[in-house]
């Protein structure tokens, strides 16, 4: 219990942390899961946020995407360091689209797969 307690005291954390996701056209977030806020439909308000913070995002398409091009995602956070200075990072993610269900679970990880479906 003493380990697990310097542990979580002693890691890095941001705080004030916003969290806003960018699609490519046919994709959308439908439903997000984790310890957060959101008082509009395109902003995650976390307030404290550390390495072993998690927040699920569950994506729909509505459109039929073009297996020529990728799928892109984009997540910008915007946080307050741990010495008050306000930072932006940006994940950018590209994704192959495939109508080929062996493709799709040929590149899917389980372990999340079955965290995000028990979390529900």
């Amino acid at each position: 219990f003493i380990q697990d307690l310097a542990m979580h005291v002693s890691q890095p954390c941001v705080f004030d942390t916003v969290l806003r996701m960018r699609t490519s056209n046919g994709l959308r977030p439908v439903e997000f899961c984790g310890n957060f806020l959101m008082q509009n439909a395109t902003d995650v308000e976390i307030a404290v946020l550390t390495p072993s913070s998690t927040t699920t995002i569950e994506m729909k398409h509505d459109d039929k995407l073009a297996e020529e091009f990728n799928a892109y995602i984009q997540v910008a956070l915007l946080y307050t360091s741990m010495s008050g200075v306000r930072k932006l990072r940006l994940l950018n993610i590209s994704l192959p689209v495939s109508s080929n269900l062996a493709d799709i679970y040929k590149s899917c990880d389980v372990d999340t797969m079955a965290n995000s479906r028990t979390l529900r």
